[in-house]
């Protein structure tokens, strides 16, 4: 009968050749050869670490700052150039395509958008790609509250007590913030008071 040599999971980055010594016995006598088997190259996909830790950061971070590294490994040792290919809203992130460093790209607001699931993919130079994510959550930062701007009033002389003059509306992007209403300047004499939760300001 004929002779098959069966191989698995070869790997040329390890071994490139095997020389076999093949016998064969009739139970007493023998008989040897060689057989020389060699491995050619294919070139592999590059490949990431299994996973990777989620990186949290403050909303108000500045512009360019480095959030993580990642880095892939190839079989063949190919160079690997890196992007980011999903879960990028609004362009926020980028990353050097050359280091795989990442960094903030422009202004980022938790009331807008509190997490990013980043998708990264290695390229290596056959274009075999793998790919990892990196999960970037944001922590909110107390911001200050906003008001509107108030027209000008006029007044008679002879206006009643408790009398509504204006209103102030002010507003705040935190989450289940509570505004207090408060006159600070311009108010010595005590002529006018303001409601402190609905900012309604009245003659005194």
């Amino acid at each position: 009968d004929n002779l098959r040599i069966y191989l698995t999971d070869l790997n040329y980055e390890d071994d490139q050749q095997y020389t076999l010594t093949v016998q064969a016995s009739d139970g007493s006598l023998s008989a040897t050869t060689t057989q020389t088997i060699n491995v050619t190259n294919v070139n592999e996909a590059p490949w990431f670490e299994a996973s990777r830790d989620a990186v949290s950061i403050a909303e108000n971070v500045s512009d360019n700052t480095n959030i993580a590294r990642v880095h892939a490994e190839d079989p063949e040792g190919d160079t690997i150039t890196y992007s980011i290919t999903a879960g990028n809203t609004n362009s926020k992130f980028t990353i050097n395509s050359s280091t795989g460093l990442i960094e903030t790209n422009g202004t980022l607001d938790y009331e807008t958008t509190s997490s990013y699931t980043l998708t990264i993919t290695g390229t290596d130079t056959s274009s075999n790609t793998a790919t990892t994510t990196q999960v970037i959550n944001l922590t909110n930062v107390n911001e200050a509250p906003t008001l509107a701007s108030m027209s000008n009033v006029s007044l008679a002389e002879s206006v009643s007590s408790g009398t509504s003059v204006a209103t102030a509306s002010g507003s705040d992007v935190d989450a289940s913030t509570t505004l207090t209403y408060s006159i600070t300047a311009g108010n010595d004499e005590g002529k006018f008071s303001i409601n402190s939760s609905t900012g309604v300001i009245t003659y005194v």
